[in-house]
């Protein structure tokens, strides 16, 4: 696969050059968030099993395909398991994020100076790289959705989009959705963009999704086959993210999923496509085709997500929508360079549009208020000080098991750290703990809990303040 418009290879090496300063620095870094169930515990049980088995047991799955817990267990076996181990095991994800990333700056960008630009602001997205410092499965979603567009816009190969397909259906159940995504905006681009000319091209050129349908097809039936269900686990601890939510709840779900497009930075790209949206009725110039098949590929995403997502209570994090972020910043570019003359514009309307976009990971909202930890590097800081309470709690003798804590805090080290140690905080009771151990990074503290442990309790020790702290509250004696 050769590199589009013959740039020269640095283009395509450079990001790897952050991402291996970035992963270089988090290394020590334990699993987080969501990627505590989906990587660690779920590569932990397929590692154990010698992977021996695709299905999960009831308490982690998901109904999510295999690939990424698979892969993970793979590289432990290789080279041992530890964080360190993980971290670089995602490393090969991140240069194919940077790869496809360039591939589609080249794409939208007849100069060259500009494709670095271009790139850079693709993979500042702030949700991107926060997961770019975590083992996530995300991060195999983006490469592989990246990869489809790219040879799909590119005219690649069909044989290159199936396999690309094969991987993002393979990695999560969202991933399934993405590809069935990629498929809508290709043939909308098939049908009302390149106007295919009869129904057999438009088979012809579709038919790279088939293999990728039939191996969605054989894992539910081979997963409702073992376990008797798909989709969801009714008899899971999140079955309830799977309720229907009504239609107050529906509209409810649009303003949140409008609004993971505009936090933490993101807002950016949609102030760029506001004033292009301005310049270009100014101008009522033609709009390229390439712009109109960035398009497609946004809509067509958002609409399947839309259609998933909007009617149930799972929430929607800002890490869900990535690709179609990546995709509406696409078109910002695109649309930056096609419509401003001026290259003096073009500059100042970057610079300020990258700023805004890096500021997200200072958004840090006040106590009360639930935040996307795990998409902004404003997180970071947490473990260090989890390390140091721990240290506090051991140096004093306090059990880890009589400190009350909440999510991501309450997972063992072992699935956590990857720690030979039976070490685990218990969840939080606020009527009967002697000890609290409470961050902002914790979603879970109500504002009557956190009003109580303000006023009766008295902290013990203070670890960090902004844009994290953590703290551990003694009960006051009576």
């Amino acid at each position: 696969m050769q590199p589009s418009n013959r740039l020269p290879y640095w283009y395509y090496v450079w990001p790897s050059a952050v991402y291996a300063l970035l992963t270089l620095l988090c290394a020590d870094n334990s699993f987080f968030w969501d990627n505590i169930m989906q990587a660690s515990k779920a590569g932990q049980w397929y590692y154990n099993t010698n992977l021996s088995t695709l299905i999960l047991p009831t308490e982690l799955d998901a109904g999510h395909p295999p690939l990424f817990g698979l892969y993970l267990a793979a590289v432990w076996k290789l080279m041992g398991q530890s964080l360190a181990v993980s971290h670089w095991a995602i490393f090969p994800l991140l240069l194919g994020i940077g790869w496809q990333a360039t591939r589609l700056a080249a794409l939208v960008s007849p100069d060259r100076k500009w494709v670095v630009l271009i790139t850079a602001f693709l993979l500042a997205d702030t949700a991107l790289l926060a997961q770019a410092s975590q083992v996530s499965p995300d991060l195999a979603l983006t490469f592989f959705a990246l990869w489809a567009v790219a040879n799909i816009l590119t005219h690649s190969r069909r044989e290159w989009l199936a396999i690309s397909l094969l991987g993002l259906v393979m990695v999560s159940t969202r991933g399934i959705l993405l590809g069935f995504g990629i498929g809508l905006a290709e043939l909308i681009i098939l049908v009302f963009i390149e106007k295919a000319p009869n129904t057999q091209t438009l088979l012809k050129r579709l038919g790279a999704y088939i293999p990728a349908i039939l191996l969605v097809l054989a894992w539910l039936w081979w997963h409702y086959h073992q376990t008797g269900w798909v989709g969801y686990n009714p008899a899971s601890q999140w079955s309830a993210n799977y309720e229907r939510v009504g239609v107050a709840g529906f509209f409810r779900n649009i303003i949140i999923m409008k609004a993971r497009l505009l936090e933490l930075g993101r807002v950016a790209t949609w102030l760029v496509m506001t004033l292009a949206a301005v310049v270009w009725w100014r101008k009522r110039v033609l709009l390229p085709l390439i712009s109109l098949k960035i398009f497609a590929f946004l809509v067509g995403i958002m609409v399947v997500l839309a259609i998933f997502m909007l009617p149930y209570a799972n929430p929607i994090g800002h890490r869900y929508l990535i690709l179609p972020a990546l995709m509406a910043s696409l078109l910002a570019m695109q649309l930056l360079l096609f419509l401003w003359e001026d290259g003096t514009q073009r500059r100042w309307i970057y610079r300020g549009a990258l700023l805004v976009l890096l500021s997200g990971h200072l958004w840090i909202y006040p106590a009360g208020v639930a935040m996307g930890w795990d998409s902004t590097l404003a997180h970071i800081p947490y473990f260090g000080y989890r390390k140091q309470a721990v240290a506090h709690l051991k140096a004093y003798q306090i059990p880890a098991g009589t400190v009350g804590s909440d999510f991501p805090n309450l997972a063992s080290f072992w699935d956590t750290d990857l720690m030979q140690e039976p070490y685990f905080f218990k969840e939080k009771n606020l009527k009967k703990d002697d000890f609290v151990l409470e961050s902002n990074i914790m979603n879970g503290f109500s504002d009557e809990e956190l009003a109580d442990l303000r006023q009766h309790w008295q902290v013990r020790r203070e670890w960090g303040g902004w844009p994290v702290y953590m703290r551990l509250y003694e009960r006051k004696p009576h």
